[in-house]
């Protein structure tokens, strides 16, 4: 597998280290499950229905999501534990 295994942009962010370090998709959709499931489910409510359907979406496109934090979180930025 060697270098073909990795993705193209980890030589210029650090590598191994940046990948270690980046944010993961995981406690994104933990915690966005986590307020969908503290409303009412009423989908006339916008809050409920922004939560439900980000919710749905980032979990049928976990690794495009992941791609995407990838690119837009740095090592070094702040993020939540």
């Amino acid at each position: 597998m060697g270098s073909q295994g990795q993705r193209a942009s980890s030589p210029d962010r650090g590598g191994a280290q940046a990948y270690a370090c980046r944010m993961k998709v995981e406690p994104i959709l933990a915690e966005l499950n986590r307020q969908r499931n503290d409303l009412q489910k009423d989908p006339t409510d916008i809050e409920w229905f922004a939560l439900h359907h980000a919710f749905c979406f980032i979990s049928y496109r976990v690794a495009e999501f992941q791609k995407y934090l990838d690119e837009v979180v740095k090592p070094g930025d702040p993020k939540p534990e």
